[in-house]
């Protein structure tokens, strides 16, 4: 049995929702061309007493004087014969939010003022929002799209997804990843346990600190900045564009250091490493500490180990396990439902996040083509379902196909740079070394230590290993 109840109030912009529930979603739309209201719907395993009513657990109240909405649950609990309490509540664009839901979740879209959540055992999504966006969550994730304004997340245990993102952005997060994509604006971000990626990158600055994960940034084109990374055990494996004008200081105590960068650089230390690499004017500052990890950096786009396991993976998932079987299973009786199994395939293919630009359209281009040709293959050939079949899982077949050639051509491509880069480096290294070994020599026979005799049979024998 199905409870729905639908309240409309005269809320208008400049509204203030004050809102508080326990075991129950919630859905906030900002919407200034609709009357605001509150849509409520529960189920109820069996049918209710007569006299119950939705308004006995849930109660709003609205201040039409002051423009203030309340919304909240009644202390009377609800029975285990009634579950999944659901709210959506339609208001106008400019609200400002103050919420606090315990083991239930929020998505909030399209709203422009201030938003505050408190979180305990739920998620928060935001949409297409703007203005100051505070969330604390305990076990739960947060999620941020499209968002212009302030960021202040805090996170116990649930990862931190921000995309299309602009504003300043202050991140703490205790036990959960932290994935940001095509972000601007200033970042502070304090982390514990879990992997951090940021890609496509064109914030100005970012202070980024870690305790056990490993830290992955792409560098967008940025003309200025001031960035700082510290991890304690864990890679910080940084991508930087090449016409960027850096000043990277690294330091690390007990980990490699890989630099692919085509450019000279400065050591020094023995047992704790420091580098010093300049480019043009230096007006990109980056300051690099690790304890007990690698430091990375690199030009290239992306990092090619686990490329195939991220994008083909998920391709194969999709095309092989879901849309050929139901291909195979077809029959003139089930096909209409069949082929509407095959478009939902389609189109959750199509929004695959690969994060891999060179390829990404090649390859969510050739997903829509797919997508296309299930359905209009299925209408050309609706009364020879056997025949379609078989054409509909060849040319599925052929896609996948084309796409994990196209992925693997592309990661040996990224490995011959990479193999490239890295004989680059050795043999500046190794000149550099026969530099200072040169140096050494001739202030040891300065000094008187050894013979000229000796000192030239030396420098001989640094010449000859050059050669």
């Amino acid at each position: 049995m199905k409870l729905e109840k639908e309240i409309k109030f005269a809320g208008k912009s400049g509204l203030l929702a004050e809102i508080k529930l326990l075991n129950c979603g919630l859905h906030i739309m900002g919407n200034d061309d609709l009357e605001p209201c509150l849509k409520i719907e529960m189920e109820s395993i069996t049918n209710l007493k007569e006299e119950e009513e939705i308004s006995e657990y849930v109660e709003m109240s609205y201040d039409e004087e002051n423009n203030k909405l309340i919304l909240s649950q009644t202390e009377k609990r609800l029975p285990s014969l009634i579950r999944n309490l659901h709210l959506e509540l339609t208001i106008p664009q400019e609200t400002e939010i103050s919420c606090h839901n315990v083991n239930g979740g929020v998505k909030a879209e399209n709203l422009k003022l201030d938003q505050n959540y408190e979180m305990v055992n739920g998620g928060v999504k935001s949409v297409a929002c703007s203005g100051r966006l505070e969330i604390h969550c305990t076990n739960g994730g947060i999620k941020v799209l499209d968002h212009d304004g302030e960021l202040e997340l805090e996170q116990k245990n649930g990862g931190i997804s921000i995309q299309d993102s602009k504003g300043k952005m202050n991140l703490e997060n205790h036990n959960g990843g932290v994935k940001m994509n095509h972000c601007q604006g200033e970042l502070i971000l304090e982390h514990k346990n879990g992997g951090i990626k940021v890609l496509n990158s064109g914030l100005t600055s970012a202070d980024i600190r870690t305790v056990n994960s490993n830290i992955y940034y792409e560098f967008a084109e940025v003309e200025a900045g001031k960035f700082n990374f510290v991890n304690s055990q864990g890679k910080i494996h940084l991508i930087i564009p090449k016409d960027m004008q850096y000043d990277i200081r690294a330091k690390n105590q007990h980990g490699k250091v890989i630099i692919g960068l085509d450019k000279s650089y400065e050591q020094k230390g023995e047992g704790e490493k420091e580098f010093k690499l300049v480019n043009g004017s230096g007006s990109v500052t980056i300051e690099i500490a690790n304890r007990q990890g690698a430091i990375i950096l690199l030009d290239e786009l992306h990092q090619h180990e686990e490329l195939e396991s991220k994008v083909s993976r998920k391709i194969e998932i999709l095309l092989k396990e879901k849309i050929i079987p139901s291909l195979e299973s077809m029959t003139s009786e089930n096909a209409p439902r069949i082929r509407r199994q095959i478009r939902k395939a389609g189109e959750k293919l199509s929004r695959i996040e690969i994060n891999i630009p060179d390829i990404e359209n090649k390859i969510k281009k050739v997903l829509n083509q797919v997508s296309e040709t299930i359905s209009t293959t299925l209408e050309d050939n609706a009364e020879d379902i056997e025949k379609y079949k078989d054409t509909a899982i060849n040319k599925v077949n052929k896609t996948w196909d084309n796409i994990s050639d196209y992925v693997a051509k592309k990661k040996s491509d990224v490995e011959d740079e990479l193999s490239k880069a890295g004989g680059h480096l050795k043999k500046e290294q190794a000149q550099e070394v026969n530099e200072r070994s040169k140096l050494k020599i001739l202030e040891l026979l300065e000094k008187g230590t050894i013979t000229p005799e000796d000192a030239e049979k030396l420098l001989k024998a640094l010449n000859s290993n050059k050669e």
